[in-house]
């Protein structure tokens, strides 16, 4: 509870306290709603990636994180 989340971001805070022994990862397409295409200044019914991430330490889930991206974001993952 001491943890200033200014200098630290939650994310590498659980990672050197609790790391995950694994992690499922799901990415789609939907549709934009109303709201949401209001939120994401596009069009109502625009293709917007989600992406959508869990961790967890053996069968104990530590994080489940939802991700919604405007028309024209990019995903890039580099090893």
């Amino acid at each position: 509870m001491t943890v200033d989340l200014a200098a630290i971001s939650a994310n590498e805070w659980l990672l050197m306290n609790k790391p995950f022994t694994r992690f499922d990862l799901r990415v789609r397409a939907i549709e934009a709603s109303e709201a949401l295409a209001q939120r994401l200044e596009t069009r109502t019914g625009a293709a917007v990636l989600v992406s959508e991430r869990s961790t967890w330490v053996g069968d104990a889930p530590v994080t489940l994180v939802q991700s919604i991206a405007a028309p024209g974001y990019q995903l890039v993952a580099n090893s």
